[in-house]
């Protein structure tokens, strides 16, 4: 119970797919993580035609925990739009260094790390995907820091900042800010904002002829609001929903409801 407890407090909680926050699980410890995401759009902003889409999305995650300052984190998915049938989009892999932990003493936790996604070409020529080009890169940092009654930690923020690049197209940058509290390592509520920014020089966007977000000048803010509750032995299980307050060339109006479940469980 107390081993689940701890590493139900490192589970992502944000319509981001790999992790976002700067801390680790328990060491030599792995999370097996399901997740489906449903998403309505009613228009793309700034498209040459109107557009909309129910995107369902399946992905398969595994996280690990190696040493005190170091994990990484696999991801599948499958997706189901209004432009493809259900078929591979995606595949991803990070790794995380911690370089400051404030659970172990320092005064804020800090992270730096570097993920890799590989896009099917299908995918890439449907405007409901949100990547630029085949192969993707990320370098990314987070920092954070947590408020404790006990041995409990109640409430937390964090911030989190990566910039990418793509074999095709202009750099982009993604950004999330969090705020979590925490009833007796039970309950969980989440309250974030993320923002994605493309810096090519298309604003228009082509549907007929859409080959990746990488050209385009797009924006987006998403605020969302995340419930998790630990399921004892059974691991955790979180309902996550987000809205696309902002758009400038990119799906808008977008509401986002993730489910996940998480099961933990001892690499040796």
């Amino acid at each position: 119970m107390a081993l689940l407890t701890k590493i139900a407090i490192f589970l992502p909680l944000s319509c981001f797919a790999l992790t976002t926050k700067p801390w680790l699980s328990d060491l030599f410890e792995a999370d097996l993580i399901p997740r489906y995401t449903y998403r309505h759009y009613p228009d793309v902003q700034g498209a040459t035609k109107p557009f909309a889409s129910n995107d369902q999305i399946l992905s398969i995650g595994l996280g690990a925990t190696l040493s005190t300052h170091f994990d990484f984190e696999l991801e599948l998915e499958v997706a189901n739009t209004a432009q493809q049938s259900w078929g591979m989009r995606s595949g991803a892999m990070q790794m995380r260094y911690l370089w400051l932990d404030d659970v172990a003493g320092d005064p804020i936790s800090f992270l730096t790390g570097l993920s890799l996604r590989d896009v099917s070409k299908r995918n890439l020529r449907d405007v409901g995907c949100p990547y630029s080009a085949r192969i993707n890169w990320e370098l990314f940092s987070a920092i954070g820091k947590e408020f404790s009654d006990g041995a409990n930690w109640t409430t937390r923020i964090y911030a989190w900042l990566a910039a990418g690049i793509a074999t095709r197209g202009s750099w982009w940058t993604r950004q999330e800010i969090s705020y979590e509290n925490n009833w007796c390592n039970r309950h969980h509520l989440k309250l974030f904002l993320q923002g994605d920014f493309g810096f090519g020089d298309l604003r228009q966007v082509v549907v007929d002829h859409f080959n990746g977000w990488g050209r385009y000048h797009h924006q987006s803010i998403d605020l969302g609001i995340c419930y998790r509750c630990q399921l004892d032995y059974y691991g955790t299980f979180s309902l996550s929903y987000a809205y696309r307050v902002f758009a400038r060339t990119f799906p808008e109006r977008v509401h986002c409801l993730t489910l996940l479940y998480c099961f933990p469980f001892c690499l040796f």
